[in-house]
């Protein structure tokens, strides 16, 4: 086995995600930055389509209130669907919420499992 990192650059969608009235009834452009670390192997590999596709759906389905919420969501959803994920890095921004910046919140996360 070895270690590998899959990139997920720039996964912008629409989706529900806010505190504000308006956020709850339209949705708004989401873009999702991660580098996920893992123990690789020809027959354990993780898919990046397939991880790529989970984040968008668990985003959309959810219609989550904070960035922080959704952050803790991601985290225990691909350590439950991948067992052999090792580090998490989610950013998560909302480039149009205000005007001139893009704004976003990101977590690091080191599982118990990694050397």
């Amino acid at each position: 086995m070895s270690k590998v990192t899959i990139c997920i650059d720039d996964l912008c969608f629409e989706a529900i995600m806010g505190l504000l009235e308006k956020e709850r009834t339209t949705p708004q452009k989401i873009c999702v930055n991660a580098k996920i670390t893992y123990d690789y192997s020809e027959k354990k590999f993780i898919d990046y389509a397939v991880l790529s596709e989970l984040i968008r759906e668990s985003i959309k389905k959810e219609k989550f209130y904070t960035i922080e919420e959704t952050l803790e969501y991601l985290c225990k959803k691909l350590q439950k669907e991948f067992k052999n994920i090792e580090k998490i890095n989610l950013k998560i921004s909302k480039p149009d919420i205000l005007e001139n910046r893009v704004v976003g919140v990101k977590k690091k996360l080191k599982l118990k499992n990694s050397k």
